[in-house]
């Protein structure tokens, strides 16, 4: 199989002018990512090139393209050290497709929205209507890819990923979490996009650890207090998180913990009631706290760590009345 490279790699390397040459670009592409799957852990030199090939069409101006090239770099971030060097572009490449693709599928969106309510006949599509289908599938194709590049990147190299970058991913994983399709072709996309996010979530809060993740679950939290489900999503990561880390790791992290809930995370309520936000949405997002508290840290300490805790929960809620809403909410 790795004879077959220089070939792939000349034809990966054209400078598409047409749809068709896109096309046999975007094959070449994904063949080298299949090869390197099988081939890339034995043969790891041979495999620079194609990465770095990879990464430099990663920004490319052809969205099916720059899809593709995501896909490859993402299966061979397993060469670790070897492309260490190049971690700063490869962050900067995946948070500017993550930026692109997210902001597309919101404009899509929209469209959708305005068009079915001004389309005289919804049974008969227009070329416009099969030119936005066209556009929200490739924006689904590139979301998809960044999301599954970026899962490979957490697995192989989750310990050497920045605080900040690793806030932006959460800001943009929990804000595309967020966005909801109405119709059946679409809504398939958007069902699998939020699969892949679970699993992303899922990775992230088994691959890198607690002390590492906490701060920037936290700035995540503050960043997108007016959305409810990308609160939830954070939260249900934070509890897996949680729910991976080891009884010294908690151990040593059990103040900074504490501290987090007290002050970043139970205080939310007071936040989203300025906003003026729904109480079904409250409700929503204090769920995932209580959730989070309970089987992520109480279940987790023992009497003589939990005993502090509870007094210092106890003082926050008395410090305004509408604190021990929280605190001591029944559920009907």
């Amino acid at each position: 199989m790795v004879q077959l490279l220089p070939q792939l790699l000349t034809t990966a390397s054209i400078d598409p002018d047409s749809e068709e040459l896109v096309t046999l670009v975007q094959t070449a592409f994904l063949s080298l990512k299949l090869i390197a799957r099988y081939a890339a852990p034995s043969h790891p030199n041979h495999f620079i090139p194609v990465f770095e090939l990879a990464l430099d069409h990663a920004r490319h101006d052809s969205l099916l393209l720059r899809a593709s090239a995501l896909l490859c770099m993402g299966e061979l971030f397993n060469l670790k050290s070897l492309i260490l060097p190049h971690l700063p572009d490869m962050t900067s490449a995946i948070l500017n497709a993550f930026k692109k693709s997210s902001r597309l599928i919101a404009d899509q969106l929209a469209l959708e929205t305005t068009s079915e309510e001004n389309k005289p006949n919804p049974d008969s599509p227009t070329k416009k209507d099969e030119k936005e289908q066209h556009s929200m599938l490739t924006a689904n194709l590139l979301c998809n890819s960044t999301i599954t590049s970026l899962n490979k990147m957490v697995e192989h190299l989750g310990t050497f990923l920045g605080s900040d970058f690793l806030k932006k991913v959460l800001i943009a994983t929990s804000s595309l979490n967020t966005l909801e399709v109405g119709n059946n072709s679409a809504g398939k996309a958007d069902s699998k996009r939020k699969e892949r996010l679970k699993a992303l979530a899922k990775c992230i809060a088994t691959k890198i650890p607690l002390r590492t993740a906490l701060k920037p679950i936290k700035k995540a939290f503050s960043a997108v207090t007016s959305q409810p489900k990308a609160l939830e999503f954070l939260l249900g990561l934070l509890k897996d998180s949680l729910n991976a880390t080891s009884k010294a790791d908690f151990i040593v992290l059990s103040q900074n913990l504490v501290d987090a809930f007290v002050e970043d995370f139970l205080p939310f309520r007071k936040k989203m009631e300025e906003a003026e936000e729904d109480e079904k949405n409250i409700v929503l997002v204090e769920d995932a706290v209580i959730e989070c508290l309970i089987q992520g840290i109480v279940l987790k300490m023992s009497e003589s760590q939990f005993r502090p805790y509870y007094h210092r929960l106890f003082d926050w809620t008395e410090q305004i009345v509408s604190r021990e809403v929280t605190f001591y909410r029944l559920v009907n």
